[in-house]
């Protein structure tokens, strides 16, 4: 994007344009999070912002990059509203706006794709109206489509083109819904025969043998019969021999040696028969 104001200026954002092809180039934007280890931030590119010598306009400043500069951001947000900034051609916008320049130029900028560049474009397209009615000239490209309008809510089903269109719609659809069934068939048939064809390659590598091979790696030698000793005879207990008995003490003592028979009882003496 080029913004063109009283002195005759001009911003780009394409980081291979700035020095080589644009003459008057004052400023430069690089607005993505500085991400040096990532793919899409390479060396070469770092090298480049840090050799720009007119004031690079980023999210904040950064010691990698000399000239660079925050971008006013509270103060375009207050002015142009928070509805608009999609993404960083929405940003030049408003600042070229903010700067008062008399032509806005935009090339290779049509987000006509249907993904995140289809509500970057509406943001582009209401900065764009925007700066008509302060007056400002909008150079569009012919080949561009950023300047075709959003097709109407409600009003656009009335119209001969959105009613061939959306016929055609049907067909491709119906199209689509075809194949994928045939390619649902398709994967289908292909994860059976896969599966046969592993069971097949299984039988080969395991069940092709030679049969003498085979014999022989069923062949065991006879089981050996192990003779069982007869169980033994249960044996009698042994018998201790008895023991012969010791005198006793207690044995009767002989009569002259017994004491007498008391004649005291309870007490009494009792009368000898």
């Amino acid at each position: 994007m080029i913004r063109r104001g009283k002195s005759g200026r001009a911003h780009r954002v394409r980081p291979t344009s700035c020095q080589r092809h644009g003459k008057r180039v004052d400023a430069f934007f690089e607005l993505h999070l500085w991400e040096p280890d990532k793919p899409w931030f390479p060396k070469a590119y770092r090298e480049y912002l840090a050799s720009l010598t007119c004031p690079v306009f980023m999210v904040e400043k950064r010691p990698e990059v000399p000239k660079s500069h925050a971008l006013p951001k509270e103060d375009l947000l207050r002015e142009f509203g928070a509805f608009a900034f999609a993404s960083t051609i929405s940003w030049m916008q408003a600042l070229a706006m903010k700067a008062e320049a008399d032509i806005i130029g935009l090339w290779g900028v049509d987000m006509s794709h249907q993904s995140e560049w289809e509500f970057q474009r509406t943001a582009c397209q209401v900065l764009i109206h925007e700066a008509r009615k302060r007056g400002i000239f909008v150079h569009v490209p012919p080949e561009s489509d950023l300047l075709l309008p959003t097709p109407l809510y409600g009003f656009r089903e009335h119209t001969h083109i959105h009613r061939k269109l959306d016929k055609r719609r049907d067909e491709l659809d119906g199209h689509i819904k075809r194949i994928e069934a045939e390619m649902q068939s398709m994967r289908d048939q292909y994860w059976f025969y896969k599966g046969a064809m592993d069971d097949l390659v299984y039988m080969m590598k395991t069940w092709v043998t030679d049969p003498v091979a085979l014999e022989l790696a069923y062949a065991n030698p006879p089981i050996r019969q192990v003779e069982q000793e007869p169980p033994a005879e249960p044996q009698p207990d042994p018998v201790e021999p008895p023991q012969p008995s010791s005198p006793s003490t207690d044995a009767q003592q002989p009569e002259e040696d017994l004491p007498a028979p008391s004649t005291a009882h309870f007490g009494r003496e009792i009368e000898p028969a």
